[in-house]
């Protein structure tokens, strides 16, 4: 950020965002033509998304961590590098924003009290967030990590099927029995005996996608190898 700002609370000053946000990308992008040019864009804003949380929980030299606690499309703001006109899609800058969720912790997750931390995003929350599934009572850094797990597979599903197929995927795929609005988890069991695991429509289309051409099994291709970190590093229920 550019600078801090207090007024009665206390604000961050950003570089203007004239791309708007990933969500608004992705509907004006709907059908985007994959080239070895935009995976390199997409895979080096991603990285670079991954950085800003490592920083944040970092943050301080070991005196305490900071926790995003509401990544989303909504909150990944867009900086152009290209002119509007310009014939190639151009991803941009991707910034994490919105910090109104931060907190602070100076102790260890799981000596902590339960977290004063508002409600975040229902969609990108992590398992641990509901009572009684998780062994720890505060939440963890790796709550910022299974949200950017969920944004990475968005970018996957967008980058290879467009916007409409995205659009299906979170409408009408990744619901609960009533065909309500769900995290990317399910809760099984009562009690004591809640699990977690992985939302089976998220499983499915992980699966769908890597029988995709760009995902076949002895092919490298830097799709596959991103889809293998969502699968493996980022959307994983851990709540020991």
């Amino acid at each position: 950020f550019i600078a801090a700002v207090t007024r009665g609370k206390r604000y961050l000053m950003f570089r203007w965002a004239d791309g708007g946000n990933l969500r608004e990308f992705w509907q004006t992008n709907r059908k985007p033509q994959l080239s070895v040019s935009l995976v390199r864009d997409v895979v080096t804003q991603l990285r670079g998304l991954a950085d800003a949380p490592d920083k944040l929980h970092g943050y301080g030299g070991g005196g305490g961590s900071y926790r995003h606690g509401d990544v989303k499309p909504e909150n990944i703001l867009r900086v152009r590098t290209k002119p509007v006109s310009h014939a190639e899609i151009d991803v941009g800058i991707l910034k994490i924003a919105d910090m109104g969720l931060a907190k602070h912790h100076t102790v260890v997750t799981e000596f902590r009290p339960p977290t004063s931390m508002r409600y975040t995003t229902y969609r990108y929350e992590p398992p641990e967030v509901i009572p009684g599934v998780s062994a720890n009572s505060g939440r963890s850094r790796r709550q910022d990590i299974w949200s950017l797990g969920c944004v990475a597979l968005e970018l996957i599903i967008w980058l290879l099927y467009g916007a409409e197929v995205l659009n299906e995927f979170n409408d009408k795929w990744i619901v609960g029995e009533m065909g309500e609005q769900s995290p990317y988890f399910e809760i099984e069991g009562k009690g004591r005996n809640k699990t977690a695991k992985v939302h089976p429509a998220v499983d499915a289309t992980m699966d769908a996608l890597s029988r995709d051409q760009e995902c076949r099994v002895g092919e490298d291709t830097a799709v596959k190898d991103l889809l293998r970190i969502v699968r493996k590093k980022l959307l994983v229920v851990n709540l020991g």
